[in-house]
């Protein structure tokens, strides 16, 4: 007897990647397995292109933290912390600062650019400037004179002012505490000038700082909270949840559509200024079963119009890192996929009138920088040197049943 076949087109592949639902239940544009492979708005999927390393040259450490400065004379500088040192690039290799404290070999820096200096803050160490040609220590006196800033783990550039959160003041961690510079004068602080949010709530501390327009959101572990106003006699706190907030060094970003952060065990939100929104839902089993850690925390960035998102993925006992990739604007909730790209802290680095760079500091190749986005027209991975490292990628459809509700 002659078989029959039926013929079933799955036509877009948009709705990527989806861990929660049986294969069985999956919508016809998702897929239960799918790695390194770009999803186009119109629905098709080819392999994702190649990174490549921005310095042939390894720094001695893993990159720890990554900023960007920028002046308005042309200055473009991408800054690195690593082991116990802090170095810069306009491309290729690094050239390390010399006339700083050294850093705490494993610490995170975080850093900003006002008035065409950038400053660095790493917590236990004074904080440091650089203008592009000169590093310096900075001074902790907060009294209003100049050369000072405070030491601190957060810090953020907002409304004129600059923003220090989670501060280390006299041998003592204030992790509730955000302090604001004089008006336009990063050096100066004046020892009246902060608010303590919340002190000691249920164990919640600070854990970030971003700008977002007429605000700046303060992030905890638990809880968001946004200050408005424009000078200290206006300054307000308002608390916007205290039902999720972001894991420490974490690092929300910003975007278009507004900031996403990660929370706890529940992954990725999206806070757009008047509601958070849980985008986690597809890929939450991950979490649940292990194959996604938090114990080096997930790092977020956004560029090239996508959120690139670093974690600690394990499968087959073995825990390297991946990178995920959501697309907001493909399916009703946006796109996932996943990448084995080796990253670890992130950054979009952006120049005055260009788009974003994604860089990310590698874990498995050490002291390697990389441009992470899907640009590169590469169809290889290069790190370190010039070695070619080949990209494995694969995407696994549906179940497809030929309609017949028996075929299962």
């Amino acid at each position: 007897m002659a078989r029959e076949f039926k013929l079933e087109v799955l036509e877009a592949f948009t709705g990527g990647l989806n861990l929660r639902s049986d294969q069985f239940n999956l919508a016809d544009d998702e897929s239960p397995d799918l790695l390194n492979v770009v999803v186009d708005p119109r629905g098709g999927i080819r392999m994702r292109d190649g990174v490549d390393r921005l310095n042939p040259t390894a720094l001695a450490a893993d990159i720890k933290g990554i900023w960007g400065f920028h002046t308005d004379g042309g200055t473009n500088q991408v800054m690195v912390n690593f082991g116990t040192g802090v170095a810069y690039a306009t491309s290729g290799n690094f050239t390390a600062l010399t006339n700083i404290a050294a850093r705490t070999d494993g610490s995170r820096v975080y850093g900003m650019t006002m008035n065409n200096i950038a400053y660095g803050v790493s917590f236990d160490k004074v904080s440091f400037r650089w203008n592009g040609t000169t590093d310096a220590d900075l001074g902790t006196t907060l009294d209003g004179s100049a050369g000072n800033f405070p030491q601190t783990q957060y810090v953020a550039f907002w409304n004129n002012f600059a923003w220090a959160a989670n501060t280390y003041e006299s041998a003592t961690n204030y992790k509730y505490r955000v302090r604001w510079s004089n008006t336009n004068d990063p050096e100066k602080w004046t020892a009246a000038d902060y608010v303590d949010i919340d002190k000691g709530e249920h164990g919640d501390y600070i854990t970030g700082l971003l700008p977002m327009g007429d605000r700046l959101l303060v992030f905890k572990t638990n809880s968001v909270y946004a200050i408005f106003g424009w000078d200290s006699d206006s300054f307000q706190v308002v608390t916007l949840t205290n039902n999720v907030g972001s894991i420490p060094l974490s690092s929300p970003c910003s975007s278009p559509f507004g900031v996403f952060f990660w929370s706890a065990d529940e992954g990725v939100y999206l806070y757009d200024g008047e509601r958070f929104t849980w985008l986690f839902a597809k890929l939450s089993p991950a979490i649940d079963d292990g194959r996604i850690s938090t114990t080096n925390p997930p790092q977020l960035a956004w560029g090239n119009n996508k959120l690139y998102v670093s974690v600690d993925w394990t499968e087959g006992g073995v825990t390297t890192r991946r990178t995920l990739i959501y697309d907001p604007t493909l399916s009703v909730e946006g796109s996932w996929i996943t990448t084995d790209i080796d990253a670890g802290p992130l950054h979009a680095y952006k120049p005055p009138n260009s788009a974003a760079t994604v860089y990310g500091g590698c874990v498995a190749n050490t002291g390697i920088l990389i441009d992470v986005e899907d640009d590169q027209n590469r169809t290889s991975d290069r790190y370190v040197g010039s070695t070619e490292a080949h990209i494995e990628s694969h995407f696994v459809t549906r179940w497809v049943t030929g309609k017949n509700p028996i075929v299962k």
